[in-house]
């Protein structure tokens, strides 16, 4: 990574299927982070932090290259079996 960091544009997306049969089971959409104005979950509650020097400018969270990160919610995936995630990035 370079100094100049990356910068998320769009949203992080959290899609879980949650299968109890061996048949295909439809993804259901359960955290959103668009980043519009700050690190809420727009479509749950498991809201993240800001930190190190993340800033939110233009709908996307800018990190410095040196310590800025995004803190999402301990234990937010961790009761899955199976999961996609989808991001943008651009640098």
């Amino acid at each position: 990574m370079s100094s100049q960091g990356f910068v998320l544009r769009g949203a992080l997306l959290f899609a879980a299927a949650l299968l109890s049969t061996p048949q295909l089971s439809a993804a259901n959409l359960i955290h959103r982070y668009s980043f519009t104005s700050d690190a809420s979950d727009s479509v749950g509650t498991e809201h993240g932090t800001l930190l190190g020097g993340a800033s939110i400018s233009g709908g996307a969270v800018t990190l410095n290259g040196s310590g800025a990160y995004v803190d999402l919610p301990n234990g937010l995936i961790s009761s899955l079996t199976s999961m996609t995630v989808e991001t943008w990035l651009c640098h």
